[in-house]
C-alpha cells in the first residue's frame, strides 16, 4: 500500500477515497520517437535507483509528449528526453479521455502530493482530483 505524502491529511485522503478515482492505463515509453504519437497524457520519468528511493523524478502532463512544431518545449527537450531514456531512466504516460484531460492539472497535483518526486519542487495548491496510484515502475 502506498504512504501518502505527508501533506496528505488522514481525513483528506479518506474524503477522496469516497470520490471517483480516474483509473490510468500506464505504458511503458522506451524511446523518444514513440512519444510522437502519444496525446492528452499524464507521464512520470522514473531513474534508474527508483527501486531503492521508491519515488519517481518528474511527474507531468503534455497534450502532445512528443511535441510539435508549434510545441511548448524547445527542441532541447527532446534531446535531453532521449538522452535520460537511453541511459536507465523509465518513462511511463497514461493517455486521457479529452472530457479527462481537461482536469489534467489537478490529476498531475495527486499524484504529485502522493508520489513525492525528486524534481518537481513546486507544489500548486490548485483542487486535486484523485487518480490511481498504482505505481507502474513496480509491476
Amino acid at each position: 500500500m502506498l504512504r501518502p505524502h505527508k501533506s496528505l491529511s488522514e481525513s483528506r485522503i479518506a474524503r477522496e477515497r469516497e470520490t471517483r478515482v480516474l483509473v490510468v492505463q500506464w505504458g511503458e515509453i522506451r524511446t523518444y520517437a514513440e512519444t510522437r504519437e502519444i496525446i492528452n497524457c499524464l507521464y512520470v520519468l522514473v531513474p534508474p535507483n527508483v527501486v531503492a528511493i521508491d519515488r519517481p523524478y518528474y511527474i507531468g502532463k503534455a497534450k502532445r509528449l512528443g511535441g510539435s512544431s508549434r510545441a511548448r518545449y524547445n527542441p532541447g527537450y527532446g534531446y535531453l528526453l532521449n538522452g535520460l531514456l537511453e541511459n536507465g531512466f523509465s518513462l511511463y504516460a497514461a493517455e486521457l479521455q479529452p472530457d479527462a484531460f481537461k482536469d489534467a492539472v489537478q490529476y498531475e497535483n495527486y499524484l504529485i502530493a502522493v508520489w513525492n518526486p525528486l524534481a518537481n519542487r513546486r507544489r500548486k495548491t490548485l483542487p486535486q482530483h484523485p487518480v490511481d496510484t498504482t505505481k507502474p515502475w513496480l509491476r
